[in-house]
């Protein structure tokens, strides 16, 4: 049986949701909620190219979370969230 990842946002990320309608906020938690409880079986996560790291995206919408896996820690890090064409940049 796994753990449950603990999810920690980054000073950029939190940020960046208190600017987030209050719908989305729910949809970006309850999608990490489930990220947390089972990391590599998300069909809407892609690992991220050319990033040192276990580094991966989340697609909620037309947002997207930008995030690090720390297996050792059972941590889910959140590094960045914003819309899909901004977040890139």
């Amino acid at each position: 049986m796994s753990s449950k990842y603990r999810v920690i946002f980054s000073g950029e990320a939190e940020k960046s949701l208190k600017n987030l309608e209050k719908d989305t906020i729910r949809r970006i938690f309850n999608a990490l909620q489930q990220l947390s409880e089972k990391p590599y079986e998300n069909p809407h996560t892609k690992k991220m190219k050319g990033k040192e790291g276990n580094y991966y995206r989340l697609r909620v919408g037309s947002y997207r979370v930008i995030y690090e896996i720390k297996n050792n820690e059972l941590i889910i890090y959140v590094v960045r969230l914003g819309p899909r064409g901004d977040i890139y940049k």
